[in-house]
């Protein structure tokens, strides 16, 4: 990331990040794997000017209780956020466009994410294993929901796919067994047990109810 700095307070648990265009991307291991991993990161805050979250840039940071995320990033990567374990809650920006596979992955306390109105594809595993999330809000031009994106979601209680929904990937909601699910386009190519173990499923094109 062109430059680009990080500032961290050991007494707050505070990371300010800064720069101008895209993070750089990093791995889970120790060579390749993000600088701040060797503290305890709490909240992390990125400044305006940075346009992407990096593959695996939080990857693992277990003590990361929240983000704040600004509106000139468009995309957040790959595993960016995977096996944070104390994040709550999650608020996109409207700008973000792109969000990689296994994004959210087994963020264990996660219990509230506002995706962003112009997300028109939810990869594999970005939510899976979420077991505290309670709440989301799928895009009204949402097109795709890949394999295993809320698998096993046991918390989540209601959800409603809109009438733009093209496909829906294998095991995408299976195990959300507190969910009533609604999907608006009954064209839509459906996977594999998509939602098996899900508590109540509703497939038809009817407009809601206002």
């Amino acid at each position: 990331m062109a430059g680009y700095e990080w500032v961290f307070d050991e007494e707050t648990g505070i990371l300010i990040i800064r720069g101008d265009g895209p993070m750089m991307d990093f791995g889970r291991f120790l060579r390749d794997r993000s600088p701040w991993r060797d503290v305890r990161v709490k909240h992390a805050v990125i400044k305006d000017g940075i346009t992407s979250i990096g593959n695996n840039a939080f990857y693992g940071c277990k003590d990361l209780e929240s983000i704040e995320i600004p509106a000139t990033v468009a995309s957040i990567g790959h595993g960016a956020f995977q096996g944070c374990s104390s994040l709550t809650e999650v608020d996109i920006p409207d700008a973000v466009r792109d969000i990689g596979p296994f994004a959210f992955y087994r963020c264990k306390k996660l219990r509230v994410v506002e995706l962003p109105h112009g997300l028109e594809s939810i990869p594999n595993d970005a939510f899976a294993l979420c077991r505290n999330l309670e709440t989301i809000r799928l895009p009204n031009n949402l097109r795709s929901i890949g394999n295993h994106a809320f698998y096993e979601c046991t918390s989540l209680q209601s959800a409603e796919i809109p009438r733009t929904i093209e496909s829906i990937g294998q095991h995408a909601f299976a195990n959300c067994i507190s969910l009533d699910l609604v999907v608006r386009n009954d064209e839509a190519e459906i996977g594999p047990e998509a939602f098996e173990g899900v508590r109540g499923v509703v497939i038809n094109s009817l407009p809601p109810r206002k």
